[in-house]
């Protein structure tokens, strides 16, 4: 049975099953997509001499006859890519600013809520009737001049 298989494989399934093995352990996963691309339909290239002297001119016969320009594409692809990882960024940037402003917002709503605690923990009672014999403000800590900086009582 084997000799029968051996004489009805074609050429092309012989070059396929040594590609298959020889090619399989040195491209390893890459390799499935590889023997994709060389079984596929095939397409031609036409490459300017770049020492001709009017390479835009071919370039633009040959457009005009269906050819792509495939650096141009490349570049186009590149740079469209380049603004999408830019905006993705800033996308980034923009989400990682509103975490902290939020994170920062409520840092300062827990100070002035704990300010505000301390304050009104401190505040003397409303509601408990002022001595005649207690000063309203403490006298050592009056300025005698802006400019001085002195304290009328130096003995704080």
């Amino acid at each position: 049975m084997q000799a029968e298989d051996a004489t009805t494989k074609t050429s092309i399934t012989k070059a396929l099953d040594h590609f298959d093995d020889l090619y399989a352990s040195v491209f390893t996963t890459k390799w499935p997509s590889i023997r994709l691309g060389l079984l596929s339909t095939q397409k031609f290239i036409a490459v300017p001499n770049s020492f001709t002297e009017n390479v835009e001119a071919i370039s633009a016969e040959l457009e005009e006859q269906g050819a792509y320009d495939l650096k141009g594409l490349w570049s186009q692809g590149r740079e469209k890519l380049k603004t999408e990882r830019e905006e993705l960024s800033q996308k980034k940037e923009l989400e990682r600013l509103k975490e902290l402003d939020k994170t920062l917002e409520s840092i300062a709503k827990t100070k002035v809520a704990e300010e505000m605690d301390t304050l009104y923990r401190n505040a003397p009672d409303r509601n408990a009737p002022v001595r005649a014999t207690e000063g309203i403000y403490d006298d050592r800590r009056v300025l005698k001049s802006i400019k001085e900086g002195e304290f009328l009582n130096d003995t704080l």
